[in-house]
This record gives C-alpha cells, sequence and structure tokens, in this order.
C-alpha cells in the first residue's frame, strides 16, 4: 500500500514552523514531539498565554530606557535599543507560531509517529531546533551584553563631554560677566569723562562770549554788510548774465555769417588751388622711363666706344717698341719713326693730349686696347654724355627761351624757388607751378632742335670725336641728337609732375652709398697692390680721388602740400633709379694711372730714338746717297705682334 504525504513540502530547517518532507515521504512538522503521549513541548523559557501565544525572554527593557536620557548619544542608543527590542519581537513570534503549530498538528504528529515508527525523526528534529534557539537565545544575550557595554561607555564618554561642555560655559559665563562689568565700568568712566568735558566747554563758552563780545558785535556787523554785498552782487550777476545773453545771441548771429564767409572763402581757395594743381605720374612709371633712357645710353657708348679708332691707336710706341733688339737695329723703326713724323698720324699720347683740350676728364685714360682703357672709355663716355644732359634740357626750370637769352640760364630760378621754401611747400609749389607755364609759353615759338644740336655737338661729339672713325662720327651725332630729344621730354615732363623728380650726380665715397652702386661687377675689379710700384708712386697726385659718376641718381620726393606747411614737413624720398658710378676702390684710376706711365714713357723713348734716327738718316743720306726711309707707316701696326718678329 502506498504511502501519501500528508501535507506540502517545506525547506529544510525553517525557522516558521512549516512542514518537512520525510525520507518515506510522510510529512512532519518542526517542533513536534513523536513521543506515545502526543503533546507538543515549549520551547525553553516560553510561556502558553490564554490565546495561545508565547513570550519569549526576560522582562522587557524599554521602560528603563525611555526613562534614561543619555545626551548627546541618546539618539544613537536608541536606534540600538530598538533594534534589539524589534529582534526580541521576531523570536517571539516565531515561537509563538512554532508552540501553535504544535498545539494544532501534535496530535496528527503523534498519529504519525505511532503508525510509521518515526518517533526518534521528529525527536531529533526538535532537538535540533531545541539547539539551533539556544544558540540564537545565545546570540541575543551577547548583544544583550554588547549593547549594554556599548550603553555604559557612551553614558560615560557623554558624562564626561556634558562636564567638560559644562565648565566650558561657566568660564564663558565668568568671562561674560567680566567683559559685561568692564563694559559698563567703562560706560561710566566716558559717561563722567563727558559731563566733565561739556561742563567745562560751557564755562568756556561763557567765558569766549564775555572776552570777545566786542568781536561778535562787529562780526554781526560785518555778516550784516556781507548780506548787503550779496543781495548787490546777485543784482549785478543777473544783469551781467541777461548782457551775457544778448551779447552771446550777438555773437552766435556773427559766427553764423562768418561761417558763410569762411565756406565762401575755402571755396574760392579750392579753385585757387585747383589752378596749380598739375598731373601726378606713379615712380613705377618714371622708373621704366629713366631705366630705359639709361640702358639707351649704355648700349650706344658700347656700340661706339667699346673699341678705338686706328686714328686713335695708329703707330702705337707701347707696341713697336715691344720689338726685338734685332729689328731694332736693322733701321726700320728710325725709319718708321720719320714716316710717322713726316705724315703726322695720331699716337696715343697725342690723342691723350687732343681729349685733354676738349675734356679735362679724358687727360688720364690711357689709349690702349686694354680691360682698364675700355672700362674707363665706356664709363667716362656715359658719364658724358649725361653730364651733358644734367647741364642742359635736366637744369631745373630748363627753358628754350632763357637758354637762349640768358648766360645764367635757371640758375636765378632755381635760388629764387630755394629761398621761396622758407614761406612754405604750398607757396613755393604755386610759384613753381606758375613759373613753368609761363616758361612754357615763352617756349612755344623756340626751336628746341637747334639748343640739342648746339649741345651735342659742344658737349659730347667734339670732346670725344678723336676716340672715333670718320665713318661713325655723324651717326654718332644722329643718335645723340634722338637721345637728348627724348631726354629733353622726359624731363619736361618730370619737372612739370606735382611731385617733381630729382638727378643726383654727386656719388658719395662714404661707406654708406645710399642710393648709389658700383659701375664694374665684382669679376672685374682690379688689383691695387702695384699702386705701391716705384715707377707708378710718382704718379700718386695724378690718380682721380673722387668718384666718377656713369650715370645720375634718379629720385622724387613726396611732400604733403597744405596751408601752413613747411618745405620738410610730412615728406619723404623716393628712390626711382639708382646712380651708378665708378668708385676709387676698385683700383681702376690706380690701373689707368699706370697703364698711362707705360705709355708716356714709351712715347718719350720713342720721342728720343725718333730725333736719333733723324739725324742718323740725314747724315746718311748726305755722306753715301742712300734712300729716305718711306713715306707712310704700315697701315694696322699696332695689331702686330712680338713673336711675329722671332
Amino acid at each position: 500500500m502506498s504511502q501519501q504525504p500528508v501535507g506540502p513540502a517545506q525547506p529544510k530547517d525553517s525557522l516558521n514552523g512549516g512542514a518537512h518532507a520525510t525520507p518515506n515521504g510522510v510529512s512532519t512538522v518542526d517542533g513536534a514531539d513523536t513521543s506515545a503521549s502526543g503533546s507538543a513541548r515549549p520551547s525553553i523559557g516560553a510561556g502558553a498565554g490564554a490565546g495561545g501565544s508565547v513570550n519569549i525572554g526576560t522582562e522587557q527593557p524599554s521602560a528603563d530606557i525611555a526613562a534614561t536620557h543619555f545626551g548627546l548619544f541618546h539618539t544613537q542608543i536608541e536606534a540600538q535599543v530598538q533594534r534589539l527590542q524589534d529582534g526580541c519581537a521576531v523570536i517571539d513570534s516565531a515561537v509563538g507560531d512554532l508552540y501553535s503549530t504544535f498545539g494544532k498538528f501534535g496530535k496528527i504528529v503523534t498519529t504519525v509517529g505511532e503508525r510509521y515508527g518515526k518517533e526518534r525523526v521528529l525527536e531529533d528534529e526538535n532537538q535540533r531546533l531545541q539547539a539551533a534557539h539556544d544558540v540564537i537565545w545565545k546570540h541575543i544575550r551577547r548583544d544583550q551584553d554588547k549593547h549594554e557595554k556599548e550603553k555604559s561607555d557612551l553614558r560615560a564618554e557623554h558624562q564626561a563631554q556634558l562636564k567638560a561642555l559644562m565648565a566650558q560655559a561657566k568660564a564663558g559665563e565668568e568671562e561674560k560677566k567680566k567683559y559685561e562689568d568692564m563694559v559698563k565700568l567703562h560706560e561710566e568712566q566716558n559717561e563722567r569723562a563727558r559731563q566733565r568735558i561739556e561742563g567745562k566747554l560751557r564755562q568756556r563758552m561763557k567765558e569766549l562770549e564775555t572776552e570777545n563780545a566786542e568781536k561778535i558785535a562787529a562780526l554781526e556787523n560785518d555778516k550784516q554788510e556781507l548780506v548787503l554785498d550779496k543781495a548787490n552782487l546777485t543784482r549785478d550777476l543777473k544783469e551781467r548774465t541777461r548782457e551775457r545773453d544778448e551779447e552771446k545771441m550777438t555773437r552766435e548771429t556773427m559766427q553764423t555769417k562768418l561761417r558763410a564767409d569762411v565756406t565762401k572763402l575755402e571755396k574760392d581757395l579750392a579753385d585757387m588751388r585747383a589752378k596749380y594743381q598739375v598731373n601726378t605720374q606713379s615712380s613705377e612709371y618714371y622708373t621704366k622711363r629713366y631705366g630705359e633712357l639709361t640702358d639707351r645710353v649704355g648700349r650706344m657708348v658700347t656700340e661706339y666706344f667699346t673699341g678705338l679708332s686706328d686714328g686713335a691707336i695708329d703707330v702705337s710706341p707701347a707696341e713697336w717698341l715691344e720689338a726685338p733688339a734685332s729689328f731694332k737695329s736693322c733701321g726700320v723703326v728710325a725709319a718708321f719713326d720719320q714716316a710717322a713724323h713726316t705724315s703726322s698720324v695720331q699716337d696715343p699720347v697725342e690723342t691723350s693730349k687732343s681729349l685733354k683740350r676738349t675734356l679735362p676728364i679724358l687727360e688720364k685714360v690711357p689709349i690702349a686696347n686694354s680691360p682698364c682703357s675700355q672700362d674707363l672709355r665706356l664709363a667716362i663716355s656715359q658719364h658724358v654724355i649725361f653730364d651733358a644732359i644734367l647741364k642742359s634740357v635736366w637744369q631745373p626750370f630748363f627753358s628754350q627761351y632763357l637758354w637762349g637769352k640768358t648766360k645764367d640760364r635757371s640758375t636765378t630760378l632755381m635760388e629764387i624757388y630755394s629761398r621761396l621754401g622758407l614761406e612754405g611747400a604750398e607757396f613755393q609749389h604755386n610759384w613753381r607751378v606758375s613759373t613753368l607755364r609761363v616758361l612754357d609759353r615763352l617756349d612755344e615759338n623756340t626751336d628746341v632742335g637747334r639748343i640739342i644740336g648746339d649741345v651735342v655737338e659742344a658737349r659730347v661729339v667734339g670732346p670725344l670725336e678723336p676716340l672715333l672713325d670718320d665713318a661713325q662720327v655723324g651717326s654718332f651725332r644722329h643718335d645723340l641728337r634722338a637721345l637728348l630729344t627724348d631726354a629733353f621730354a622726359l624731363g619736361q615732363e618730370a619737372e612739370r609732375d606735382q611731385s617733381p623728380v630729382h638727378v643726383d650726380s654727386t656719388p658719395s665715397l662714404m661707406k654708406e652709398r645710399e642710393g648709389w652702386k658700383e659701375y664694374l661687377s665684382s669679376s672685374e675689379e682690379y688689383e691695387i697692390s702695384n699702386a705701391t710700384d716705384q715707377s707708378v708712386a710718382s704718379l700718386g697726385s695724378e690718380i682721380v680721388p673722387e668718384p666718377l659718376f656713369v650715370s645720375p641718381k634718379i629720385f622724387r620726393r613726396i611732400e604733403e602740400v597744405g596751408p601752413g606747411a613747411k618745405s620738410t614737413s610730412s615728406s619723404h624720398v623716393e628712390l626711382i633709379q639708382m646712380g651708378v658710378a665708378l668708385f676709387p676702390d676698385t683700383g681702376i684710376f690706380q690701373e689707368a694711372a699706370m697703364e698711362w706711365k707705360r705709355i708716356r714713357r714709351a712715347g718719350t723713348e720713342a720721342a728720343r730714338s725718333n730725333n736719333g734716327g733723324r739725324r742718323r738718316a740725314s747724315t746718311s743720306t748726305t755722306g753715301t746717297g742712300l734712300g729716305i726711309s718711306p713715306r707712310s707707316p704700315i697701315k694696322n701696326w699696332y695689331g702686330q705682334r712680338t713673336q711675329d718678329f722671332d
């Protein structure tokens, strides 16, 4: 016969009195006694009440706890005690439930135990639960002892802190009373001092009133007079205020009229200034124009003066004096000298003398086919051309009319213009514009071509003609006329600009050569170590000490023209084109001096040899009837070299 469980299975070791499944499938109730009596055993320390509830433990400590106040730790102690009471209530409830369960199902358990003989199982379970109950009560008592000790410690600590705070409060009260007494004492002292001072003050006031009664009366009289004066001044102030307002209205009326007059004058002044306004070109425009002109001069000089003409260096003593002694001894040199003398063919010395008469700066230029001579010729030729332009068509206030009528030409006008700078930049500008306009009207019927032709012939072609072939002179003259015509037009335009262009032809020897650069490149500079040679030492005074400008520096001064502005105020300089010059530190002048020394020495020796040869030829002709030397030398003799005779 199969066995059926009495009720549902519950988890093992449950404390709420639930049923547990046994190995044989019969449900048992926790805590039930399996003895034959079938009565439930109450838990240790529990008592059955009338309602079947069970009370656990000893008396409740809530009354004692509520009656005692623990000061600062009262809240913490109450919380711990409440937790303890809650735990005890849970245990009591569990035990009561067990007891109720035992009472309800005790008979069933007894019947089941008797029927199946399993009392021992329930007894073991009961013992186990009893042991667990004892452990729980052991923990409860341990917690109670722990809480009692904590309460005792907290109460002692609270008492100590309370005692310290009471002592501190007592000391504070004593300190407070001390300061209150001090405040009261000071107030009494101050009150007595105030009363004493007020008494003295009243007494002193009475004494002063008695002593200064007359002064007080006089001051009262003065006060009355001041009141009267104030009334009079107030009346005068009102009167003058009225007069001021009337004058203010009058002045405002006058100012309105004056403003209208000033506006009219400003308009007239603007119209007047408009008469003196001229066109203004940019610096880039002048940079391009002057650059083209300078390049044109450079090309012209390179074309005409890179090489020397036959007439300039024909029969050069610097060449044939270097011939071997065997060649000189054959009498050809003497015959050649005589022919050169009879045909008046030029040599370098004579060419240099001819150049010196027309242009002294060419005196020390060696006439030879050497790099030094070529560099100097090209540089000085450009110098001559630009110098002619500067001293003619680029002169300030240049006028064809004045050029033909007066000797000083524009010098007087330039001096007037410079002195007018003291009157202000605007006044100076207006005078310049007016003067240039008058000169333009005077120049309308003047032929500038004739003036340019005279300048070309007198200042350029004439001085440089010994360096040219006859076939080159005409074309050179034509090119120069075209060049000066363009330079004249450019100079006229630049001078009539709002910010006129200026030309500087005086390079400085200072280390900072602002606006100037060297004509020779760094690779073309000459060694000057030979300048200490004894053969050249005597020429130290002949070497040109000053730099020689090749092309001028072009610049313009931008000025703010306004009323009352001075010529130097609010102005700055713009460089249009850098000037080019030959500077002595390149060594070219020392090299030229040495070449000139050699050429002059060769010319002297040639002349001396020429005189001796002429005497020998005369003697030979008279005594023996030998023929004389030919009438003309071999052409292009300077092109021969000494190796041709070796």
